[in-house]
């Protein structure tokens, strides 16, 4: 799954992406952490041309329970919740890499808290996304579209985020519903790698 990633401006292209927001929002980006619920920026098309706003993350429960933040890739098509988005709500979700954590053996309730990015340091990681305008929502709201994990994630979580790595792919993914059901039932290749130490963290 993915449910916490982060976004800092630590290099050029991270920083152009930022800037393209910060032109048409009076809102101030805080680069860092971002988590459920915030509002985080969010790349997708607008009568053919790419934009950027703010969008809140996760989709309000039908049951009114916690939000609903990922969306499997195998199952959103067929699923009302995301069946429109699919069709018309594709984005992207520009990030420095995304979190996992996992638990610590001997029955602790600690977990290891893991991050990993995808490419050099600073380079943007791109995620693949739902978003629909919905209903007593302010701002439009996106999911993280998730896969099953490759070798190097799966010793950390079963799931990961759908990622992007290509520019090509990316453009064909917000541009064609055909093509971004390929990309959803056959993902990129990757190489991730893992950025830094672990921070433990205790959960009672």
């Amino acid at each position: 799954m993915c449910g916490q990633y982060a976004l800092w401006l630590d290099n050029p292209l991270a920083a152009q992406i930022i800037d393209r927001l910060n032109r048409k929002s009076a809102r101030p980006f805080e680069q860092g952490d971002q988590r459920p619920g915030m509002l985080c920026p969010v790349e997708h098309l607008s009568d053919n041309r790419l934009e950027i706003n703010w969008m809140r993350w996760g989709f309000p429960s039908p049951t009114g329970g916690a939000l609903i933040i990922n969306a499997r890739c195998e199952t959103a098509a067929r699923l009302p919740m995301f069946r429109q988005a699919v069709r018309f709500g594709r984005c992207l979700i520009p990030s420095s890499g995304f979190y996992e954590w996992r638990r610590l053996s001997g029955g602790t309730k600690s977990k290891e808290k893991h991050f990993l990015r995808q490419g050099p340091i600073g380079q943007p990681v791109y995620m693949a996304g739902l978003f629909a305008n919905l209903p007593g929502c302010a701002q439009p709201c996106f999911v993280i579209l998730t896969q099953s994990a490759n070798a190097f994630a799966a010793r950390l979580h079963h799931r990961m985020p759908l990622i992007l790595p290509e520019a090509g792919q990316r453009r064909a993914y917000l541009g064609s519903e055909i093509a971004a059901r390929q990309l959803m039932e056959h993902p990129p290749e990757l190489n991730l790698v893992e950025q830094g130490g672990t921070e433990q963290m205790s959960f009672l």
